[in-house]
């Protein structure tokens, strides 16, 4: 009954936490110069698995409730560019 009871427990703690993390949206936006990243640059942003990108600023994504999880540079021939991901509960 003890082990029925653990495997119970178990069993709900990993639904619950499997349906927090489907309930996150995620964002990854792309800026175009690496000389640092200002909240009111302008990003292109691709919100979850949506093909339209959308152009917004990090002051604007932050205040919809958006939170930066992330900043990844990326070196490229035509300069350093880099991706911004964001993650909304």
């Amino acid at each position: 009954m003890k082990s029925l009871t653990l495997k119970t427990l178990a069993l709900i703690a990993c639904l619950t936490l499997s349906q927090t993390t489907l309930a996150r949206q995620v964002a990854v936006c792309l800026f175009v110069e690496f000389s640092g990243v200002y909240p009111t640059d302008t990003l292109e942003c691709q919100i979850g698995n949506d093909d339209n990108y959308k152009q917004t600023t990090l002051f604007e994504m932050t205040k919809a409730g958006w939170s930066i999880q992330a900043v990844t540079p990326v070196t490229t021939p035509g300069g350093i560019r880099g991706y911004v991901y964001l993650e909304k509960p």
